[in-house]
């Protein structure tokens, strides 16, 4: 009996270790994606993007990219095998940022670009009067007047390749764009 209680103290010793560690996993996957991310900003503001003051929060999911008006889900994740070399949904599960939710930490942001708050974009949209709703859009983007946008970015497990949508906004439309981190920098 006393080996039996030894056994049953071990395992759920060992089960409540896992759990930590699959806890603890996430979150460390969670803050590398905030981390990378970042990275990946300031190095668009550094080099193309110098008038950006403010980024909006990107939506989650394939309708954060700017080909989500013109292909299919099914199409985007297609798109996806290729640029990624993926065999199957192993491999696509393991992309950084399918599953993820991403939280960009401001304090990570270099130039002292400040993020604009989906939720408050959003809402313009909400507006029944098409009138109010003319003044609300009027009045943000004077609000917001160097505004970027940008998609949430697919990663490889590794962080070595990323998929992004990354501009200024308005009526063109691009595939995103695939970046690779070549002798510590995103090109």
């Amino acid at each position: 009996m006393k080996n039996l209680l030894s056994i049953l103290l071990f395992y759920l010793f060992v089960s409540c270790n896992q759990i930590n560690n699959d806890s603890n996993n996430e979150k460390n996957i969670n803050s590398l994606y905030a981390e990378k991310t970042s990275e990946l900003i300031n190095s668009f503001i550094e080099e193309e993007y110098r008038f950006c003051e403010f980024l909006l929060e990107p939506n989650e999911g394939f309708e954060s990219f700017d080909v989500y008006t013109f292909w299919t889900e099914a199409e985007f994740k297609e798109f996806l095998y290729k640029t990624f070399e993926l065999k199957d949904e192993i491999d696509y599960n393991s992309l950084i940022g399918i599953n993820e939710k991403l939280e960009i930490d401001q304090k990570l942001l270099k130039n002292k670009i400040k993020l604009v708050s989906r939720k408050e974009f959003d809402s313009i949209f909400s507006i029944k009067d098409l009138s109010i709703k003319a003044k609300a859009k009027e009045d943000f983007q004077k609000k917001y007047l160097s505004m970027c946008y940008m998609s949430k970015p697919i990663f490889d497990k590794d962080f070595k390749t990323a998929i992004i949508d990354f501009g200024i906004g308005g009526c063109l439309v691009s595939d995103p764009y695939i970046y690779r981190f070549i002798n510590g920098k995103w090109e």
